[in-house]
């Protein structure tokens, strides 16, 4: 083959002799190749870590997956469970009072369009057959009202009255005691009407007051406002909020509620105000009995009869027809 010339020339080099001289260290020629194969066993090292590491994660990923897709599975498990017993519940429950075919006491005011809406109104009564409300009530101020509702329900929904009184009180009013001889007696229990358990309770507060449960916890003040609430969750034709004539059963409420708080001239003034609103009409919702004049009966029971001598005619002929149909 064709021989290259070398390109350096070999020669020895001469080491100053001022120099310190220092030993040549064999292990640091040891130590850096230990270091170089420490750097590529620790990169390969690095790299196993990382591919581990990938897969732990990888694999805690799917424990997660699965124990949230377990989780899922048993809540979706609860649910069906829980909507089966609903609707067993269901079934055995008899909730609707909407009006039967043949019942005259459905009010003729009503329109088609007002039927529609009541249906889509609330009705306590389609999630419970059963309903239970609390009202706390002075022995002074006789929440006439519930008997009256009772009276006018009679047939529709049954009225379980039980009244105690408050250890504050030592005895209560004779109206008080009449009133709850006629509220507990002649009850009329049908098992396919719904039911509200009501517990009277003689206590001395400022305000009638109402709680219901399991609807609310917070108290609905005043007989006037109770007589509000009932109206809304009882019978279909005592239901007046999509009816034509709604705006004035609100006002005759109104009237209700301003009646007790009042006296001479301003009572006077508010009575006069009803008999124009009764007007000609048989009842203050039209020609049928309505929640208004259960709360308007309620309220004259309550007022002083002095306030009653100057009662109009027409209200006196009402009152007569009321005090037949409501107690």
């Amino acid at each position: 083959m064709y021989q290259v010339k070398p390109t350096s020339v070999d020669f020895e080099i001469q080491i100053p002799n001022c120099m310190y001289k220092v030993k040549i260290d064999q292990t640091s020629s040891t130590a850096l190749r230990t270091n170089e194969e420490f750097i590529k066993v620790n990169h390969t090292t690095v790299k196993s870590f990382d591919i581990l590491d990938g897969k732990i994660n990888t694999l805690l990923k799917k424990s997660d997956m699965e124990n949230i897709e377990a989780r899922q599975e048993l809540l979706l498990d609860q649910l069906h469970k829980f909507k089966t017993r609903l609707l067993e519940i269901r079934k055995k429950l008899k909730l609707n009072i909407s009006p039967k075919k043949g019942n005259t006491t459905v009010n003729k005011n009503l329109k088609n369009e007002d039927l529609g809406f009541r249906k889509k109104s609330l009705d306590i009564f389609e999630n419970y057959s059963e309903i239970d409300i609390v009202v706390n009530a002075h022995p002074k101020f006789v929440p006439y009202g519930l008997l009256g509702i009772k009276n006018a329900w009679k047939n529709q929904v049954n009225f379980d009255v039980k009244i105690f009184s408050h250890s504050t009180l030592q005895d209560i009013s004779p109206e008080a005691k009449h009133f709850q001889k006629q509220i507990t007696d002649g009850s009329i229990t049908n098992s396919k009407n719904p039911s509200i358990k009501t517990t009277i309770i003689w206590k001395n507060c400022e305000h009638t007051e109402m709680i219901s449960s399991p609807t609310m916890y917070k108290p609905i003040y005043g007989e006037i406002n109770i007589l509000r609430f009932l109206a809304r969750i009882g019978p279909y034709d005592f239901r007046y909020d999509f009816t034509s004539n709604a705006n004035q059963i609100d006002s005759i409420l109104d009237i209700c509620y301003q009646l007790l708080r009042c006296s001479g001239n301003a009572q006077q003034e508010l009575l006069r105000n009803l008999s124009k609103l009764l007007d000609k009409q048989k009842f203050f919702g039209g020609e049928n009995l309505s929640i208004a004049d259960i709360a308007v009966s309620s309220s004259l029971k309550r007022i002083q009869q002095a306030a009653l001598k100057n009662l109009p005619e027409n209200m006196k002929k009402w009152q007569n027809i009321i005090k037949n149909i409501l107690y």
